[in-house]
């Protein structure tokens, strides 16, 4: 299951915010990837998160697969797509 969403935040997706999304896929039951400008990266990796290099307008690919593939899809593109990651 994948979805595309727009990063809304001002800030981008700096390290604060790439520790809560890698934090919060790691306890999901999946295998969460993310994809944006060209480059992927684990979702439970801060850095190859960080090095997707995602800014405030980037398009992002959330795909995951497993037991709680749907809620974890949702849950991180929720997240990404907030404008106020922190929530």
């Amino acid at each position: 299951m994948k979805v595309t969403i727009t990063m809304e935040n001002p800030s981008g997706l700096h390290a604060r915010p790439a520790v809560l999304l890698a934090d919060r896929a790691s306890k999901l039951e999946a295998e969460i990837r993310l994809y944006a400008h060209g480059k992927e990266a684990k979702a439970t990796d801060v850095l190859e998160i960080m090095g997707l290099g995602i800014t405030c307008g980037s398009e992002v690919t959330v795909e995951a697969s497993g037991p709680e593939a749907t809620a974890a899809v949702y849950t991180l593109a929720g997240m990404l797509a907030a404008k106020d990651i922190y929530r």
